[in-house]
């Protein structure tokens, strides 16, 4: 199955603000304030046949060495599936420091 690409605004289900299209030709899957998603995709980004539609916490930051791109981890709050997101320029970057380093001290208390 092929990607849909969807560049849609919506208000955010975590946060309620409004978030715009992204534009520039990027999808916009997540709000840039909180960082939140909605688990509203099955099989693949943009197919919006998930009938979970649950919200995503981000719960951790990845260097995608294949798309040499940082992005976001999201999970489910509903039914536990995970996600990655590449991280947009307007993203909130206190915030997303703030998930890498609650991610980094989870990793090394399992250590």
């Amino acid at each position: 199955m092929k990607m849909t690409h969807r560049d849609e605004a919506f208000v955010c289900q975590n946060c309620h603000n409004p978030v715009a299209k992204r534009g520039g030709g990027y999808c916009r899957n997540h709000c840039p304030i909180c960082l939140h998603s909605l688990h509203v995709d099955l099989q693949v980004p943009g197919d919006r046949q998930s009938t979970c539609q649950g919200i995503m916490v981000p719960v951790d930051v990845i260097y995608n060495t294949h798309k040499t791109v940082f992005q976001i981890i999201h999970q489910c709050q509903t039914c536990k599936y995970k996600h990655a997101v590449s991280i947009a320029k307007d993203d909130n970057q206190e915030l997303v420091l703030k998930v890498t380093r609650a991610s980094a001290e989870r990793k090394m208390m399992d250590i």
